[in-house]
């Protein structure tokens, strides 16, 4: 798995308008996918998160730079298959991507990243 963050700065910055800031996180594939997005401050995001698929999870963040990491694990179940097409938006912007299948004679595929949060006030 190779998690490629997208809207982020060379400085691995996401940049985003608060104080409310939604995050979707969604997988297209086959495999059972479960992502974990953390924040410094201890806010803690999952897919899945027990609500519509592809719906959003608004959480208020003050304005400041956050340490963030994302984590996405991949697993190859009896009745699931071996594909994956994970991303993670925040606001309209995307923060990261990753898109495979769960390699030959393993049973996971799993990456961690880590990146910063700037939110700026309203």
């Amino acid at each position: 798995m190779d998690i490629q963050l997208v809207d982020v700065s060379a400085s691995m910055t996401l940049t985003t308008k608060g104080p409310l800031v939604e995050f979707t996180l969604t997988d297209d594939g086959q495999a059972n996918v479960v992502m974990m997005l953390s924040l410094d401050d201890g806010t803690l995001l999952h897919y899945p998160h027990g609500g519509a698929k592809g719906a959003p999870q608004s959480v208020t963040l003050a304005p400041r730079v956050y340490l963030g990491v994302l984590t996405i694990v991949a697993m190859e179940l009896k009745h699931f298959g071996r594909s994956y097409d994970s991303r993670v938006r925040v606001g309209d912007k995307t923060l990261a991507v990753t898109q495979g299948e769960i390699p030959d004679g393993e049973q996971t595929d799993q990456q961690t990243q880590v990146f910063q949060l700037r939110v700026k006030a309203a």
